[in-house]
């Protein structure tokens, strides 16, 4: 998530980045990439097989079968993205 992240990071180049495209009325703007990045994070995890019997820590409980990954940023950005089992034992 850090890389994805980057473009929307605190720094003195990125605002000013972002200040030249909120000019621009045809741009999309810093929600494109925030989109962007929730598509990529929902994509990735949707991919991870969450059936397994031992625990991957600290991504993968087994017990409750609930893979997360958290990454922040701070004064940036928290994202949390979680994918658990419809059937618990």
């Amino acid at each position: 998530m850090p890389t994805v992240a980057s473009p929307i990071r605190d720094t003195p180049a990125n605002l000013a980045g972002w200040q030249s495209v909120q000019l621009d009325p045809n741009e999309e703007g810093s929600s494109a990439v925030v989109a962007g990045m929730e598509e990529y994070a929902l994509t990735w995890l949707s991919s991870a097989d969450i059936s397994h019997d031992e625990d991957f820590s600290p991504l993968y409980s087994a017990e409750s079968q609930d893979f997360s990954i958290h990454s922040n940023d701070p004064g940036s950005y928290i994202m949390t993205v979680n994918k658990v089992s419809k059937v618990h034992r």
